[in-house]
């Protein structure tokens, strides 16, 4: 029973090491640019299927590999973010709501890109970076949030960076290069994507859709952290990794079975949903608060006739046209939801 334990309790630290690193990248981006990344788990994939690529086709040895990806391509991917999209929303002083929307269009277009690269399928053949040893990546993760909280607390940098995050027009007008620092945030939590990536990829299923949405399910360890606190993100990582290993030795009988099944297989989900609903709003008040919703104006009717129109066409196609097209009315709906 004590080796089961200590098992268990080994694979959830190695989870929890790798939900600790997104927790870690979603709340220095968050403090740099005031951006809920949510392409996070996206980019993981990506640098996930980079190292793949250089070091199983092309072979690469490993070391190479991992420092190419890790510190070429992950941080490339969070600059392109920034300069691309990000940076222009910013000075046109764009809300959170499209800031965010604009983080899942990032994804959408992530994903897309790695099918189009490696295909939909599962590759079961990545290189394992630090072995299957969970004390090691346990280590990594608490050094470079030390790292990071020393940076953060006791550098020039670190002190610009509060600055900016209190007053962006203050610090701008105090000569602090406000873009410099926000391509900071963007390369590093690129490059915690990128290091969750290539660590969980030999554990998971590692094809376009499976690791972008298992990393979104961890950003529950940044919301419980208030998108603040590094210890309490990456101490709620490990409790949360291991609670869900210890919750597989539960098999209670009748219909708590599948309830307790479903919690453990989705605990971080059920954190989130938690910490959504107890937590104080994430940032406080100030620059992070969310705006009051704006009325909208009215619409005029011809508008009215138009969607109409577009919404029923799909309809009046056929065969292959009409599988494809039948989705519009679907997609509308999930879009009228979020508005």
């Amino acid at each position: 029973m004590a080796s089961l334990t200590y098992e268990l309790t080994l694979a959830g630290l190695a989870v929890g090491s790798a939900a600790a690193l997104t927790g870690i990248g979603l709340i220095v981006t968050y403090r740099a640019t005031g951006v809920l990344n949510l392409a996070h788990g996206a980019v993981a994939m990506i640098c996930a299927y980079v190292l793949r690529q250089l070091v199983v086709v092309w072979g690469w040895p490993l070391p190479a590999g991992a420092l190419v990806t890790l510190l070429v391509v992950a941080p490339g991917i969070g600059l392109v973010l920034d300069v691309g999209v990000f940076r222009p929303l910013a000075r046109r002083e764009a809300g959170p709501a499209r800031t965010l929307v604009a983080s899942i269009g990032v994804f959408v277009l992530l994903v897309g890109a790695a099918v189009l690269l490696w295909g939909p399928g599962a590759r079961d053949d990545v290189p394992v970076l630090l072995g299957d040893d969970p004390w090691a990546q346990l280590g990594a993760v608490v050094a470079l949030a030390c790292l990071v909280g020393a940076v953060t607390r006791w550098t020039r940098f670190g002190r610009e960076l509060r600055a900016v995050v209190d007053n962006r027009p203050l610090a701008v007008l105090s000569g602090i290069d406000a873009d410099r620092v926000a391509a900071a945030g963007w390369a590093f939590g690129s490059f915690t994507a990128g290091l969750t990536g290539v660590l969980l990829a030999p554990y998971v299923r590692l094809d376009p859709y499976g690791m972008p949405l298992l990393v979104v399910e961890v950003i529950a360890v940044a919301v419980i952290a208030r998108m603040r606190s590094l210890p309490v993100a990456v101490l709620a990582a490990l409790a949360l990794g291991v609670a869900q290993a210890q919750l597989t030795r539960l098999h209670p009988e009748g219909w708590a079975g599948p309830l307790v099944q479903a919690v453990g297989a989705n605990l971080f989900v059920v954190a989130l949903l938690v910490a959504a609903l107890v937590l104080p709003g994430i940032g406080g008040r100030g620059r992070d608060a969310l705006p009051p919703p704006v009325r909208p104006g009215r619409v005029p009717g011809a508008w009215w006739l138009v969607v109409g129109v577009l919404f029923l066409l799909p309809l009046g196609f056929a065969g292959a046209d009409l599988h494809t097209a039948i989705q519009v009315p679907a997609l509308a709906v999930i879009l009228l939801s979020l508005v």
